[in-house]
């Protein structure tokens, strides 16, 4: 295959990234990057994710592309935030092609172990989750090449997401 392209997950918290990466890795037999939490092991864990903390994290995502343009296919988990930042998302653009994974936002909500305004929050001046969430929704679907939109039926979802994959010749498959 010609030139194949990694997949990169990307979502709100708790949107399934790091669920269908494993299961993507599993069935495709390719490796499953998760940057957020690269970035988080790079920092130690005593450094707070606050809003200086996402902007680094974002521009550590950029300087990934070199990596990624000469790393085998992989799948990509890409924290929900990288989608704030339009240079983030374009730099992975090249060598990747990005898939929204949406879901109902009291879904998502339900899922959260804490209810908590976040330093997402504060930095880009949303008040609340729900407020987060409905600014974020066109960015995510700005950037990505496709998008997902959870449904009661995983395996159905899944079986999306492997799909996209196969008719997109991704991961050199």
């Amino acid at each position: 295959m010609d030139n194949p392209k990694h997949v990169v997950l990307t979502g709100f918290v708790n949107s399934g990234k790091s669920l269908w990466g494993r299961q993507l890795e599993a069935k495709f037999g390719v490796p499953y990057v998760n940057l957020g939490h690269e970035f988080r092991q790079s920092q130690g864990s005593a450094r707070k994710a606050d809003a200086d903390f996402i902007i680094d994290q974002s521009k550590w995502i950029e300087t990934q592309q070199l990596r990624l343009e000469n790393a085998v296919p992989s799948v990509i988990n890409v924290p929900g935030n990288s989608v704030l930042f339009d240079k983030t998302m374009e730099a992975l653009k090249p060598s990747c092609y990005i898939i929204f994974l949406s879901a109902d936002y009291d879904v998502l909500n339900e899922r959260l172990p804490f209810k908590e305004k976040g330093p997402n929050a504060i930095l880009f001046g949303a008040s609340t989750y729900e407020k987060m969430f409905e600014q974020r929704q066109p960015l995510y679907a700005k950037h990505a090449n496709a998008t997902i939109i959870e449904t009661d039926n995983p395996k159905e979802d899944f079986n999306r997401i492997c799909e996209i994959v196969i008719r997109e010749h991704l991961l050199g498959k």
